[in-house]
């Protein structure tokens, strides 16, 4: 798998964040601001795993379920730092 992601693929490259980190309270923090609301719940749905995310698919509408369901296809190369950057700020949303 290559280390770069393709923009068409997932409508964000991995340099957006590399760019982004800056010291934070845990030594790195992350830019999100290049990554699409529905990227971002994408990485959410994956993070939460088959079972969980089931359970949220059923409370979703038809092309909400499309819309999801494709970018979790476009998702490649989601780093943990990435990952956990977005479950945080999905966290502080709550």
């Amino acid at each position: 798998m290559s280390k770069n992601v393709s923009k068409e693929k997932t409508g964000f490259y991995r340099e957006d964040y590399d760019k982004g980190k800056k010291n934070g309270k845990e030594g790195k923090s992350i830019d999100l601001s290049a990554l699409s609301g529905p990227s971002k719940a994408a990485i959410v749905m994956v993070a939460l795993g088959s079972e969980a995310s089931s359970q949220i698919f059923k409370n979703l509408d038809e092309s909400e379920i499309e819309k999801l369901s494709t970018e979790i296809a476009r998702l490649d190369n989601v780093t943990s730092q990435i990952r956990e950057a977005v479950l945080e700020e999905f966290h502080n949303l709550a």
